[in-house]
C-alpha cells in the first residue's frame, strides 16, 4: 500500500489475483508468517512423506520433472509417477550442478537401474520407462558464445524426450495445492529436498 501512487491503477488487484491465498499476507503486507516460495502452509512430513521408500508400480506413468538453474544453486530433477489411483509419488532426486553431461549421466545411472528392475517384472505399459520429461522452458535458450542450449546438450548426454513445461507458477502453485488438499501426493523419505 505504500507504493500504490507509483504504480498504475489496478496493478496490486491484479498482482493479488496471480497469488495464491498462503503468499498474500507476506507478498501484499509485509507479514512473513512462514518462508515463501514453493512452501505450503498444508504440506506435513508425517501426511505426505512415506515412512520407507517405495518403488513405483511397473504399470504407473513414469516422468522426469528437471528444473535448470544454471549458476544460481544446483538443477533439480524429480522422478514422480502416477498409479492407477491417480496419485503422484515423487520417488526420486537428483540435484546437481550446471553441467548438462554430468547431470545427463547421473540421470542415465539411475535410469539403468531402473530400466533393470523392468527387465525382472512384466511390464503392462509400452516399452518406455518415462513418456514425457518436462523442463524448465529457459533450457532452450540459445547460449550466444556456444551457440547451443542446455536441452540440446541433456538430448546429446543421452537424456531424450524433453517437453518444455509452463512458466505460469500461479497455475502450478494452485494445481499442487490442490493435490494436497486431496491427499493425492507421497514423497519418498530419500527425496529431502
Amino acid at each position: 500500500e505504500v507504493n500504490r501512487q507509483n504504480l498504475r491503477p489496478g496493478f496490486i488487484e491484479e498482482f493479488a489475483d496471480t497469488l495464491v491465498e498462503d503468499e498474500k499476507e507476506a507478498r501484499l503486507h509485509g507479514r512473513f508468517a512462514f518462508l515463501t516460495g514453493l512452501v505450503f502452509r498444508i504440506f506435513s512430513r508425517p501426511r505426505y512423506v512415506l515412512k520407507e521408500d517405495l518403488i513405483p508400480a511397473p504399470d504407473a506413468l513414469r516422468f522426469r520433472v528437471i528444473d535448470v538453474h544454471y549458476l544460481r544453486r544446483p538443477m533439480a530433477v524429480l522422478y514422480v509417477a502416477i498409479g492407477k489411483d491417480n496419485k503422484a509419488h515423487i520417488y526420486n532426486e537428483i540435484w546437481q550442478t550446471h553441467i548438462a553431461s554430468s547431470l545427463g549421466k547421473t540421470m542415465k545411472e539411475f535410469e539403468d537401474i531402473e530400466r533393470e528392475r523392468k527387465a525382472q517384472i512384466v511390464w503392462t505399459y509400452r516399452d518406455a520407462i518415462y513418456y514425457v520429461s518436462y523442463i524448465d522452458p529457459i533450457s532452450s535458450t540459445i547460449d550466444n558464445i556456444t551457440g547451443t542450449c542446455f536441452a540440446d546438450e541433456l538430448i546429446l548426454a543421452g537424456v531424450e524426450d524433453i517437453t518444455p513445461g509452463s512458466k505460469d507458477k500461479t497455475r502450478g502453485d494452485k494445481a499442487i495445492k490442490k493435490w494436497l488438499e486431496e491427499d493425492r501426493i507421497r514423497i519418498n523419505p530419500s527425496c529431502q529436498r
